[in-house]
């Protein structure tokens, strides 16, 4: 998978400040992509998983970058123990899950299905691993 990450200026910070902010935990896997991408653009990418597919836009990170956490209103996610980390170009949400049982389980957020969420994957890693990006 092709991504073009942002910077990642104070993400450690950031990312003390987001789980004070909301009392959540990220999950450690999710910690260390932010660490090495700061989230990014995915240029022409696509994922298929488990019968569900569309094109993925580019991953969240966190601080002043141009898809920022920070400028998502997080409140219904996280009543449902879940994270917005990517998103497709239709405004669908990947999430993460945070609560013990689905701590780092990757979900897809369907906004024209009445934001029905459905399992992907069991960590953000396996979700990479199914995403394709064209040679550009």
């Amino acid at each position: 998978m092709l991504i073009s990450k942002f910077p990642n200026c104070n993400v450690q910070q950031r990312i003390v400040d987001i789980e004070k902010q909301y009392c959540i935990v990220l999950p450690v896997q999710y910690k260390k992509f932010l660490h090495k991408y700061n989230g990014g653009y995915t240029p022409k990418t696509k994922f298929a998983v488990r019968g569900i597919s569309s094109d993925l836009r580019g991953f969240f990170g966190v601080g002043d970058v141009a898809l920022s956490l920070d400028k998502l209103k997080l409140g219904g996610c996280l009543q449902d123990n879940l994270l917005p980390i990517a998103c497709d170009s239709f405004g669908n949400y990947i999430l993460i899950g945070l609560s013990n049982e689905d701590a780092g389980n990757i979900f897809f957020c369907d906004h024209e299905k009445g934001n029905k969420v459905e399992y992907l994957t069991e960590t953000l890693k396996q979700f990479i691993e199914c995403c394709r990006s064209e040679k550009i």
